[in-house]
């Protein structure tokens, strides 16, 4: 039955062709010059040719549209098909991890009952204390971070944290961080890390201190390779406080190889 419908616009164009010849041929005895009648006869052949042409054109490319739309749904149908496979592994997958992780969870739920894991934790913790110390073993230096020069023959102004500094025209308040080894042991390779308050900023970059990548704005690492006993360094800060503020916190942490590892020192300005 496809072929009728594809033939049936050509045969109602042929029709119509054939009416229209019947019409003209009546006409073409009213022209007395035989020209005229040539002039309208070749007019309408030319005109009949013309729509069946055109008429074959526009059923080429609705046959060419429908071939590449049943293609493009074929196509469809098979990436559906496909996705549809995909999701059914997922969920197959998805489904066994669950299961596995399920199972994970009443084993731990059981050795937490049984005191089993407290037993592993606390013999994890013992071969870690033991691994430090076979890699670490000796003496520890012992650096920590004030806001007075040290006496290093006394070791006093080691627990200066608060100090008053006065600010100046920029807003910006200027003071002095004493990092000092209290130790006789050379401390190896290590850092010391400044952190200013949130809202804090350095006016002025400390001497030989990066900043990380990633890192904020208000944390800046000072590298060292070697700091020997009783010995201190001076470090001058510049720093701008938050707007409405009288008081500041500025916090050193100390690092390094052979380190008595320490809490954070808290350093206080007030101006």
């Amino acid at each position: 039955m496809r072929w009728l419908f594809t033939a049936l616009p050509y045969v109602l164009a042929v029709g119509s062709i054939a009416l229209g010849a019947f019409e003209v041929q009546k006409k073409l005895r009213e022209y007395e010059k035989a020209w005229a009648r040539i002039s309208v006869a070749a007019l309408f052949v030319l005109v009949g040719a013309g729509s069946l042409i055109s008429l074959y054109h526009d059923n080429t490319e609705k046959e060419q549209a429908a071939k590449a739309a049943e293609k493009g749904m074929r196509n469809l149908q098979a990436n559906v098909e496909k996705l549809g496979g995909e999701v059914e592994q997922a969920n197959r997958a998805q489904e066994s991890s669950t299961k596995t992780y399920l199972e994970s969870i009443s084993e731990l739920k059981a050795e937490v009952r049984t005191e089993a894991l407290q037993k592993k934790l606390t013999a994890v913790e013992d071969q870690l204390l033991k691994t430090q110390k076979a890699m670490a073993p000796g003496p520890k230096a012992e650096l920590v971070a004030t806001l007075e020069e040290v006496d290093e023959a006394t070791m006093s102004n080691l627990d200066v944290h608060e100090k008053w500094a006065p600010k100046l025209l920029d807003d910006s308040v200027e003071f002095t961080v004493h990092v000092v080894n209290k130790s006789k042991v050379m401390a190896k390779t290590g850092f010391l890390f400044l952190q200013l308050c949130r809202g804090c900023e350095f006016k002025v970059e400390p001497a030989n201190a990066v900043r990380n990548p990633g890192a904020p704005n208000t944390d800046r690492e000072i590298p060292f390779e070697r700091f020997p006993g009783k010995v201190q360094m001076a470090i001058p800060l510049k720093v701008k406080p938050p707007p409405n503020s009288r008081r500041f916190q500025v916090d050193v942490i100390i690092r390094c190889e052979n380190c008595e590892v320490r809490d954070r020192d808290k350093l206080f300005i007030t101006f």
